[in-house]
């Protein structure tokens, strides 16, 4: 049984710790002429041959030596249940949770894992304790499931929402000379900017402030969803520490896709996926909780075993899971991570993938800067090309700073508001149109959403891509434009949307 446990640690973390850098060992262990794109996606990956995948945005791929490695876990977990999640489950845990922590350059005791971003960001709003006149501000970039959790917790408690708008509008008229959307004039003169978006926040608490409000959590991301794009989280955390907000960082698209050195960012809580930009199989997510601030959470989400009641008579916070042999690791001591160690019975074998996908981006891919440099060139170009095709633009700022290192990249569909009918542009019927003939017809998929009046198309970067994947992506949006132009959305009738 030691043997066993011993074993399934160290695989996990792919082998004996280092003392170099993540950084460092990818460029000592990186395969000489790596080659990214479709050769690579045909080596590594496990997509069908048919399908063109330009959307790794929303829920990520892994290739298939970590998708062997999970399934050998399975594997062990089945075989002898009992020894998996009593004894092995815990140190094989730590061991990603200590390879992770190195990447993020934080103390391992800071950073725990949940399934998802959302599960990291209702962990943190519904532990925060609110008063009267508190406020739970986001931007109008913020992600659906976000932006209803506030709005959750405030039929619970004293917090209520406070919405910043935001709207990147696009810049020029579209091929036809027509105004692209329904935006006006001065939405377009007046476009977002990194230092409007920090202007924006700070005025918003000094009016709150007026009235005898107070901005309690300001909730922003890395990178938004759709839109795509950049935000300015350096600059936002830095003025929430000078402004007396609690900081929450909704970085879903940030671990793997940029650089983040949490050290020195130093928020006051990060959620980021895992499954997205990390090659961890999903749901896997890293929630990261600076020592300063983790007395504010005092459970998770379900509340499980390890939970220690304050009230007189409350039960103590041991747990079913028996304690390792040998001291404990001072790095790990703390209520903190004993609580997310055992939140009920679950299958955590993604989660004890962490350091294996770390150790495939070093040895095979080169480590963090060689990946995301490709993928921010090849969102860059690919994008660029894609407006080309389709004559229109790439979504962003005048200095460019939205799409600066970003792996996802926003193109606007030709087609003007007046060619969608009241009716269709009411219920998205042209746009769940369009993505179904994607899935159906193309063998991709590709997001579509409306912004600031305009129809936009998101696409994904990734070393399993190149500029011709763009390319072919692009021809298919502008046949489907073109058909959209010629109604045959309506045509087709309900049982085809």
């Amino acid at each position: 049984m030691e043997n066993n446990t011993k074993n399934l640690s160290l695989s996990v973390v792919g082998g004996t710790a280092s003392t170099d850098t993540p950084a460092e060992r990818g460029r000592a262990g990186q395969a000489e002429n790596v080659k990214f794109g479709r050769e690579f996606r045909e080596k590594w990956f496990m997509f069908d041959k048919g399908w063109v995948p330009l959307n790794h945005g929303s829920f990520g791929t892994h290739p298939h030596p970590i998708h062997t490695h999970r399934f050998s876990l399975l594997h062990a977990a089945e075989s002898s249940p009992d020894a998996f999640f009593y004894v092995q489950q815990a140190p094989a845990l730590r061991s990603s949770r200590h390879v992770l922590a190195s990447l993020l350059e934080v103390p391992a005791s800071d950073v725990v894992l949940v399934p998802n971003a959302t599960t990291g960001v209702n962990t943190v709003l519904r532990n925060l304790k609110y008063a009267k006149g508190d406020k739970i501000a986001y931007f109008g970039t913020v992600y659906g499931a976000v932006e209803k959790t506030v709005w959750s917790v405030a039929e619970t408690t004293e917090a209520r929402p406070l919405r910043i708008p935001l709207e990147v509008p696009a810049k020029m008229a579209d091929a036809a000379g027509g105004v692209a959307g329904a935006e006006s004039e001065e939405a377009r003169r007046n476009g977002a900017s990194h230092d409007s978006i920090v202007a924006a926040f700070e005025a918003t608490v000094l009016r709150e402030r007026e009235k005898g409000n107070k901005v309690k959590v300001l909730i922003f991301d890395t990178i938004t969803s759709m839109p795509g794009l950049r935000m300015p989280f350096e600059a936002l955390t830095a003025k929430c520490r000078d402004l007396g907000v609690l900081s929450l960082i909704d970085g879903a698209h940030g671990v793997g896709q940029i650089p983040l050195h949490l050290a020195t960012l130093q928020p006051d809580f990060l959620v980021s996926n895992l499954h997205k930009w990390l090659f961890v199989p999903r749901g896997c997510a890293v929630l990261y909780v600076p020592v300063r601030n983790q007395g504010r959470i005092r459970t998770t989400f379900p509340t499980s075993h390890a939970f220690r009641g304050l009230a007189e008579g409350a039960p103590d916070g041991s747990g079913p899971l028996l304690p390792e042999d040998g001291e404990a690791d001072p790095r790990d001591v703390g209520y903190f991570v004993e609580m997310f160690g055992f939140v009920g019975t679950l299958d955590v074998t993604n989660y004890l993938c962490v350091g294996e996908a770390i150790k495939f981006r070093e040895e095979v891919c080169g480590g963090e800067e060689v990946i995301q440099g490709y993928l921010a060139k090849l969102a860059r170009e690919g994008g660029d090309r894609v407006a080309q095709v389709l004559g229109t633009e790439c979504m962003g700022d005048e200095k460019g700073s939205m799409r600066d290192g970003v792996a996802m990249v926003n193109v606007r569909l030709p087609l003007q508001y007046d060619q969608l009918s009241v009716e269709v542009a009411g219920n998205m019927g042209a746009l769940h149109w369009m993505q179904r003939r994607m899935i159906h017809d193309m063998g991709t998929w590709i997001p579509i959403f409306w912004h600031a009046g305009c129809l936009w198309a998101r696409f994904s970067a990734q070393i399993y891509l190149d500029v011709a994947d763009f390319e072919w992506g692009a021809e298919r949006l502008r046949g489907l434009c073109g058909r959209v132009v010629k109604d045959e959305h309506l045509q087709s009738g309900r049982s085809n949307l």
